[in-house]
């Protein structure tokens, strides 16, 4: 049983292993994620909103309970489904459907994120699971991790792990950056005994350091059947897409600068235009190139560290940072040298945005407190006590703040009327609201002059791009006048989450952007069956 996409239509597929050709299950559209129920006679899976459930031979499908993306599942023999979303702790339903209810919590003083991919043990008694620190994980500061159904104390049984199962051979197999491993395990003592892991399977799929959260589960492409048969698909981690850093001038032409290709976002012009602030996936860390002299150094070393800006002196650079635990505000001077300094300490994820032009406030995005899927804007005052407070902060994700030039509005983004659309607000307020784009829009920036307001608004109808640049003139000082929106041009740069992704020279006349580079075709994916895998599972990871 597998989900795939036909064309545009997405299924769950079944194959008996005596036939050539696998066939939708009726009832199934939509799904991912699916799961066996205990007797093997239904599939469980997340669709629409909602986990649901199918017979084994298909049909009418069954609404379990309403759940954002699923993030693993596991069904108990005593017909309890344990699942998990993108963030927040383990939860529970019947599997005749019902209230989901919580069965683990967060620790949020260690930093915890989520917890996800559970697997229910043997007796119900116990649940195995993954523990992330950071909303895009960085997976080796993951955890796979045990604990009793009926609360107690919880064992970590693997660092740098994630989907951890045990197998009736009293082993523990879980996935490490794109690698299927097996150690002895104690069912009854929850503990990991023996000489340590082996690794089964070299060139695992796994969902993880994927760009972006909703995908980024962690979950190994495998599944171990109580028969001892193996499947897997090869794969590895997704490996990032290689970009240009590129200038484009406001009829659309493009002139690659001369940085090597790397998985570039978010980059930021210094005052004087020489330098750019710019961070890489992968690696996760903030890199100075220097455009006069080509050079590339590396601003960051520790954690997963993300979307830096200048302080408006140009004597240091502000980032996130997950060092400590959850990504939060940092800086250090941008010459290199002395070691970051915290700005922040929230449980929530937080991404730099724009400093105020007198450098007395930094705009930044959080997650939500009140909602789990959503974002505010908060403002920061680094001098003094160094306190934060919501600027933007609803039941909608407000994002991409940047202060004008005068300092007297702020620009930025908001879904409050169904999709994302260009706002600008009075600082520090109060004051309405002024509308600034007419078919969606996103990560605003002004024009150093402040005559103009530049923001991305989508093409397509799911709002991921591509874009177009487009313009409006604008009025600023004591009160704010808007033009009408024109299109500069289009662009393939992808969307960047909470803050911009792009810089505009002190001109105005140029665009700093990344730009992908031409990607290998995909290989298609093949599932490999390995039968009788439990004999070369002992013989290799041998157990007391």
């Amino acid at each position: 049983m597998f989900s795939a996409v036909q064309g545009t239509r997405q299924q769950l597929y079944a194959r008996p292993l005596g036939q050539l050709e696998a066939t939708p299950l009726q009832g199934s559209d939509g799904a991912s994620s699916p799961f066996f129920s205990p007797d093997g006679q239904w599939i469980g899976f997340w669709a629409d909103g909602a986990l649901k459930k199918v017979p084994i031979g298909g049909g009418g499908a069954t609404t379990l309970c309403e759940t954002p993306t699923l993030f693993g599942a596991s069904w108990g023999s005593n017909d309890l489904i344990v699942f998990a979303n993108e963030s927040g702790g383990l939860r529970q339903v019947s599997a005749a459907g019902g209230t989901a209810v919580a069965l683990t919590q967060l620790d949020i003083k260690a930093g915890e994120v989520s917890h996800r991919l559970p697997h229910i043990l043997p007796g119900n008694g116990a649940v195995m699971f993954t523990v992330t620190r950071t909303l895009l994980p960085t997976w080796d500061d993951t955890q796979v991790v045990v604990q009793p159904v009926a609360g107690g104390a919880r064992t970590v049984l693997m660092e740098g792990a994630a989907d951890g199962r045990y197998v009736p051979t009293g082993h523990l197999v879980y996935a490490r950056r794109g690698t299927l491993n097996a150690a002895p395990f104690d069912l009854q003592q929850l503990r990991v005994t023996g000489g340590g892991s082996v690794t089964i399977v070299p060139d695992l799929m796994q969902s993880a350091n994927m760009s972006n959260t909703a995908i980024d589960s962690g979950a190994g492409q495998f599944s171990v059947s109580v028969s001892g048969s193996l499947a897997y698909v090869r794969g590895g981690i997704y490996v990032f897409p290689e970009r240009a850093l590129v200038w484009v001038d406001r009829a659309g032409k493009v002139e690659a600068l001369a940085a090597p290709p790397r998985a570039y976002n978010y980059p930021r012009l210094s005052a004087d235009g020489s330098e750019i602030l710019v961070s890489t996936q992968g690696d996760r860390n903030v890199w100075l190139y220097n455009i006069v002299r080509g050079t590339t150094t590396r601003l960051t070393v520790d954690g997963r560290n993300m979307a830096a800006i200048w302080t408006p002196d140009g004597k240091r650079v502000t980032f996130g940072s997950s060092s400590g635990g959850q990504e939060n505000l940092f800086w250090k001077p941008a010459n290199g040298s002395g070691s970051a300094e915290r700005l922040t300490d929230s449980p929530r994820l937080q991404r730099a945005s724009a400093w105020s032009p007198d450098g007395q406030a930094l705009a930044f995005v959080e997650g939500s407190a009140g909602a789990p899927n959503a974002s505010d804007v908060m403002v920061l005052t680094p001098n003094g006590n160094r306190q934060s407070h919501p600027l933007f902060a609803t039941r909608f994700d407000e994002q991409y703040p940047e202060f004008s030039p005068d300092g007297r509005w702020v620009a930025y983004a908001s879904n409050e009327s169904g999709r994302s659309e260009v706002y600008v607000a009075p600082y520090p307020g109060p004051g309405p609201k002024v509308a600034v784009s007419v078919e969606g829009g996103h990560s605003p920036a002004w024009t150093r002059n402040g005559r103009e307001l530049v923001y991305l608004s989508p093409l397509g109808p799911d709002g991921s791009g591509p874009f177009r640049v487009t313009v409006v003139s604008v009025t600023t000082g004591q009160t704010f006048v808007s033009g009408t929106p024109r299109v500069l041009f289009e662009t393939p740069m992808g969307l960047q989450a909470a803050v911009r992704g792009y810089d505009i020279t002190a001109d105005g006349a140029r665009f700093l952007m990344v730009q992908p580079r031409p990607r290998p075709p995909i290989t298609p994916s093949r599932i490999v069956l390995v039968q009788h895998w439990f004999d070369e599972l002992r013989r290799r990871v041998p157990t007391q």
